[in-house]
């Protein structure tokens, strides 16, 4: 049930709430706030792109509201139960939601019979900027419910408190450039130079430099053949990234690469990532006997050069990647990991095998994944994938498997796409790609969605 807040302009919707037992709670009543701070926010609402006003205004009260608020209740205007949150109050959605995990600080006796009551959530060091709603007793007619007294010595539970928004967007947002959730943002619709993010490249030995430090079209690989370059899309509209492998071509530690890549994936956190590649006709060149003349296509990897917390270097393969091997031109994905502290060994789990891919096929793909150092820590990944304009499918859906070593560096892990030869001598690989975007799995607007992220990749 909803409860619809009337007033003007309307700040909040909320939700049921328990403190310490059962609840109920009944007719439409006005939120609390402070004044001068929902003007703030509507102005901020205001001043936004249809789609963003809704969290715009959220997120103008976040800030306001500050690091760690509060939550209190009174009774007659004195102070009887506190609790802190822990970081910035969370936003879902166009929604705050209460954290009933908040930290106690304080409770006093406090008959629920007497006195009007309100529950607030205060800015720690300035209780006047604020919002919250009115308490009464289970039955009675307000917006959020005790089920009971308060004891000096009891406690109180939290149940489901949400405050929505008002209804401002008329149109949809979409995740954007400035989303706060990017970590990577590579578009071949930037210059090199105006890329949005700062990501660095993997292409030979003796270059350290970032993708925003090429000219255009892009980076030789020998003669006046571009090895990473930013031209006309073949296949659709607009530019993409060429990215090529050649054995004649200058070698990273003695493979071939045309790679982008980021370092800051942490551990026991939630990713997405959407990238596409294209299936070119120089992958069908050889006959795919020898692994030498297979290549990988990006993956999710680590630090496997310094000693972790164990003692030993972790296991060399990716926890995640992409891999062009076999009898014929196919792609298959595997997780790599293991939870053994101490044993710089690694276990494959085979993923997902593509089968014989077709020349001038548009791949596309979205990953949800947590990458951890334990298994305790919940690693899993999700797949979904697109070909061409066929149905978006999911196609891996894994979890209590390694995705990750007990071995390596805390927070070691980063993202790496383009193409990657095994061997320095292997034939010639071509890809086109419109980019990778990494994201963070936090709340916001819109709420990150397989479907967001096919949306997302193919608007690039």
């Amino acid at each position: 049930m909803l409860v619809h807040c009337q007033q003007n302009p309307p700040f909040v919707d909320v939700l049921k709430a328990r403190f310490g037992g059962p609840f109920s709670f009944g007719a439409q009543v006005a939120a609390i706030y402070s004044d001068n701070d929902q003007a703030a926010a509507m102005t901020a609402a205001n001043a936004a792109a249809d789609g963003t006003k809704e969290q715009a205004f959220l997120g103008t009260w976040q800030t306001r509201l500050g690091t760690h608020p509060t939550l209190n209740l009174y009774r007659e205007g004195t102070l009887v139960w506190s609790a802190t949150v822990d970081g910035l109050l969370p936003i879902s959605g166009s929604a705050f939601v209460v954290p009933t995990d908040a930290v106690p600080v304080s409770i006093s006796a406090a008959d629920i019979d007497a006195g009007t009551w309100q529950f607030r959530i205060e800015n720690a060091a300035n209780a006047d900027i604020y919002i919250g709603a009115g308490v009464t007793k289970a039955g009675d007619t307000d917006v959020l419910a005790l089920s009971d007294d308060l004891t000096a010595d009891g406690s109180v539970t939290l149940g489901s408190i949400v405050f929505n928004a008002p209804t401002l967007d008329t149109a949809t947002a979409a995740i954007g450039v400035s989303d706060p959730r990017v970590v990577v943002w590579v578009d071949a619709n930037y210059t090199f130079a105006t890329q949005p993010t700062n990501v660095g490249l993997q292409i030979k030995d003796g270059y350290s430099a970032n993708i925003r430090s090429l000219s255009e079209p892009g980076l030789i690989g020998t003669g006046s053949e571009y090895t990473l370059s930013r031209e006309s899309d073949p296949y659709t509209e607009g530019p993409m990234f060429r990215h090529r492998i050649k054995s004649t071509f200058p070698t990273w530690q003695s493979t071939q690469r045309s790679q982008y890549r980021n370092e800051g994936i942490l551990d026991d956190t939630i990713y997405w990532l959407c990238h596409e590649f294209t299936i070119e006709s120089d992958w069908s060149t050889v006959g795919y006997g020898d692994w030498r003349d297979g290549f990988g296509l990006g993956d999710i990897h680590h630090n496997s050069w310094t000693v972790g917390p164990y003692g030993v270097l972790p296991y060399q393969r990716a926890p995640l990647e992409f891999g062009v091997a076999g009898t014929t031109p196919s792609y298959s994905i595997s997780a790599w990991g293991n939870y053994v502290a101490g044993s710089g060994g690694g276990t494959q789990t085979s993923l997902y095998s593509s089968g014989t891919v077709t020349a001038g096929q548009i791949h596309r793909f979205v990953f949800r994944f947590r990458v951890t150092r334990s298994l305790s820590a919940g690693p899993f990944v999700q797949i979904w994938r697109q070909v061409n304009a066929g149905a978006e499918t999911q196609i891996v859906d894994r979890s209590g498997i390694p995705i990750g070593f007990a071995d390596m560096v805390a927070n070691g892990c980063y993202l790496k796409a383009g193409l990657y030869g095994w061997d320095a001598g292997a034939p010639q690989r071509t890809t086109y790609t419109k980019g990778v975007i990494l994201l963070r799995e936090e709340t916001g607007n819109p709420t990150i969605t397989a479907a967001e992220m096919f949306t997302l990749l193919r608007s690039l």
